[in-house]
């Protein structure tokens, strides 16, 4: 099973349009969760199960089914049902998620949402059972897992060619949206360009020759969803 086009998309965007998730955010997160594939159990045998690894436990005490129905479910399905109120949950107890860091912590290690704020900050460490069973996310080895682990794990899932194909397919069906950086997000930048343009639009505006025609896209065109919350009016 795979993403079924073009319903997960547009459940991609009823998520976004819901909380805020954008897809370039959301993708990579599932990507390394489940490949995209709503049809497979946890492959390490523990129970959780589909696109976003949802626990058995949450499937049937919040969905009402077992596991084993909701792996017949579609990947639209389970993003509508399954993944949207389990993010609607996160962005209502933590506040916004508006990055891949973010919404890959909500997945991973939701408590961490409310400490580990900073990109060095540390989500889970050694010894702990959530260390351990995920040992994977600790690129450097130092025992303990941060939210710049996680953008190095996110950043080779851009990378691959079936999660750049889903997140062109959710701006086929919006292509007047702006995509931003799919790791860092609004909530992080590694650079200060990045923090007021998404990359579309600040190519566009470096192409621009003149000083006036920049002003006056810096005033007119910037989408306010794109800019941190520090700066936004």
């Amino acid at each position: 099973m795979s993403l079924d086009q073009p319903a997960s998309s547009q459940a991609f965007w009823q998520i976004y349009d819901s909380c805020q998730i954008r897809p370039e955010w959301l993708i990579p997160s599932l990507a390394i969760e489940s490949g995209l594939n709503p049809g497979i159990p946890n492959a390490a045998g523990f129970s959780y199960y589909g696109i976003s690894q949802l626990s058995g436990t949450y499937i049937q005490n919040v969905l009402g089914v077992t596991p084993d129905v909701y792996l017949t479910w579609p990947a639209s399905q389970q993003l509508l049902r399954g993944v949207l109120p389990y993010m609607q949950a996160n962005v209502k107890m933590f506040g916004p998620l508006l990055s891949g860091i973010r919404v890959y912590q909500a997945n991973f290690y939701p408590a961490s949402l409310k400490y580990a704020k900073t990109l060095d900050s540390t989500i889970v460490a050694a010894p702990s059972a959530a260390y351990e069973a995920n040992q994977i996310l600790d690129p450097s080895h130092d025992g303990r897992i941060t939210p710049r682990d996680l953008a190095t794990v996110l950043t080779k899932q851009v990378a691959k060619p079936y999660v750049v194909a889903a997140i062109a397919a959710c701006y086929a069906v919006r292509p007047f949206e702006h995509e931003t950086d799919p790791v860092f997000g609004i909530d992080f930048s590694p650079n200060p360009l990045v923090a007021f343009f998404s990359p579309g639009l600040l190519q566009t505006v470096l192409t621009i020759a003149g000083i006036g025609v920049v002003t006056g896209l810096i005033t007119n065109a910037i989408d306010p969803r794109i800019l941190p919350r520090w700066a936004r009016i």
